[in-house]
C-alpha cells in the first residue's frame, strides 16, 4: 500500500509537469529531451523498488512459514502501479514522435531541390502528414484514464489512415518512376533517391518485383567483374592502354585491380541502395556480402601479392640501382664475318620503371622501402644525363 501510494503521487507529479509542457507541440528535441528525462525517472523508480523488495523481504523471513513466504513470492510479481500506465504512454508518444519526425525529414529530403512535379508530391505528402500530426495533437495525449485511452486509441487510428494515403502517394510516384526507367541504370538512380522511405513496410512492398530484377543485374555485374579478374592482366586492353599511357607494368596492374575493387563497391553499394539499409539481413543481401566479401579479399591479396613480388625483386638486385661504375662501357658485336665495338651508356633500362613504378605506387598508397625510394630518387636524377648521352653516342656513330 506504501508503494503503491507513492506511485500514485509519482503519477501525479509528473502530469502536473507534462501538461505544462505539451510534448505534442513543442518541437522534437526538446520533448525527446524530457521524455528522455522521464524514462530515467521510471528506471530510477524500478531500480530502487527491487533494492526495496529485498530490504523488505530479509526482514520478513526470519517470521515467515514456508506457505506464507511462498504466497509473499507471488504477490511480488504480479504487483502493477499507476505509474506504469503513464510510463508506456510516454513511451508510446517518443516512438509515435520519432517515427514522424523521421517520415517528415525524409520525404523532405527525396523530394527537395527537384522538378516540378516531386515538389507538388511534397506539398501533398507534407499537408496530410501535418493534417495526420494535428489529429494527435488535438487530443489530451497524457489523460490515461479510460477516456483518454479511447481517444488516444481512436486519434491512431485516424493517424495510421491518413499516413496511408501519403504512402499511397509516395508509392504511385515511385512506381511510375520506375515503370518509364529505360535502363538498370536509370532504375538503380531511382532506388537510391526513394531508399532512405525504405523503412515504411507498404514502400518497401511496392517495389519487391524491381527488386529482383535489380538484383539479378547486380549478380551479372559482379560475375563479370570475378571472370575479369580471372583473366591475365598481360592479356587485357588495360595492359595496352597502361604501355599507350607510360604506366609500368606492376603499377598498370594495381591500377587495373584497384579499378574492379572500386567497381565492386559500387555495386555493394547499389545492393544497399535496392534493398535499403539493413541489406545484410536479406535473404538475397546476405549471399551477395558473401561473394562480395570473399571476392574484396582475393583482389587485397593480388594487389598486395604484386606490391610485395616487386620490393622482392628490386631487393634481390641491388646492382640494377648502383650508379657508382664507370659512364660508358664498350660494347663487343660479333656477327659471322666480323668483329664490332660500339659504345653504351652504362644505364640499365630497367632503372627508367623503377622511379616510374616508385611515383605511382607512392601514389597509390603503397609504403615503399626508404633505401628502394632513395634509389629511385637517385635515378631519376640520372635518368636525363643518360639520355642526353645516348643520344650523343647515337648522333657520334651515325
Amino acid at each position: 500500500q506504501l508503494m503503491q501510494a507513492v506511485s500514485r503521487d509519482l503519477t501525479s507529479q509528473l502530469l502536473k509537469v507534462l501538461s505544462g509542457l505539451r510534448l505534442m507541440q513543442i518541437e522534437y528535441d526538446e520533448a525527446n529531451q524530457y521524455m528522455t528525462t522521464c524514462g530515467q525517472i521510471f528506471s530510477s523508480w524500478n531500480e530502487l523498488y527491487r533494492g526495496f523488495k529485498d530490504i523488505m523481504k530479509a526482514q520478513k523471513k526470519t517470521g515467515m512459514s514456508d506457505k506464507e513466504r511462498f504466497s509473499s513470492a507471488a504477490g511480488a510479481s504480479i504487483e502493477k502501479f499507476e505509474h506504469t500506465t503513464l510510463e508506456f504512454r510516454i513511451d508510446d508518444i517518443r516512438i509515435f514522435r520519432n517515427q514522424h519526425e523521421k517520415l517528415s525529414e525524409v520525404i523532405h529530403r527525396v523530394f527537395s531541390k527537384d522538378n516540378t512535379e516531386s515538389s507538388e508530391v511534397e506539398l501533398l505528402a507534407m499537408k496530410e502528414l501535418n493534417n495526420a500530426y494535428a489529429i494527435m495533437a488535438g487530443i489530451d495525449i497524457l489523460n490515461i484514464q479510460k477516456d483518454g485511452e479511447d481517444a488516444y486509441k481512436g486519434a491512431s487510428k485516424a493517424y495510421d489512415s491518413k499516413i496511408d494515403r501519403v504512402e499511397t502517394q509516395i508509392t504511385n510516384q515511385l512506381r511510375d518512376k520506375l515503370g518509364a526507367a529505360s535502363s538498370a541504370n536509370e532504375m538503380f538512380r531511382v532506388f537510391q533517391k526513394f531508399n532512405p522511405l525504405f523503412f515504411r513496410p507498404r514502400i518497401r512492398g511496392a517495389i519487391q518485383e524491381y527488386q529482383s530484377q535489380l538484383i539479378s543485374t547486380v549478380k551479372d555485374d559482379i560475375q563479370r567483374l570475378q571472370e575479369k579478374f580471372k583473366m591475365r592482366f598481360k592479356k587485357t586492353e588495360a595492359s595496352t592502354m597502361s604501355k599507350v599511357r607510360d604506366l609500368p607494368s606492376i603499377s598498370g596492374h594495381i591500377i587495373w585491380a584497384t579499378q574492379i575493387e572500386r567497381k565492386l563497391s559500387i555495386y555493394m553499394n547499389r545492393i544497399e541502395d535496392v534493398l535499403g539499409t539493413v541489406w545484410e539481413q536479406h535473404s538475397e543481401g546476405k549471399k551477395l556480402k558473401e561473394t562480395g566479401d570473399q571476392f574484396k579479399r582475393k583482389l587485397s591479396q593480388g594487389i598486395q601479392g604484386q606490391y610485395d613480388e616487386w620490393v622482392d625483386n628490386i631487393q634481390k638486385h641491388p646492382f640494377l640501382c648502383d650508379f657508382s661504375g664507370r659512364i660508358i662501357n664498350i660494347v663487343t658485336h660479333r656477327d659471322e664475318e666480323t668483329e664490332v665495338l660500339e659504345l653504351a651508356v652504362n644505364f640499365d633500362e630497367k632503372i627508367i620503371s623503377l622511379f616510374k613504378e616508385v611515383r605511382n605506387l607512392t601514389w597509390l598508397g603503397f609504403a615503399i622501402p626508404f633505401t628502394i625510394k632513395i634509389k629511385a630518387d637517385e635515378a631519376k636524377l640520372v635518368y636525363p644525363f643518360a639520355m642526353a648521352l645516348q643520344e650523343t653516342i647515337r648522333t657520334y656513330e651515325q
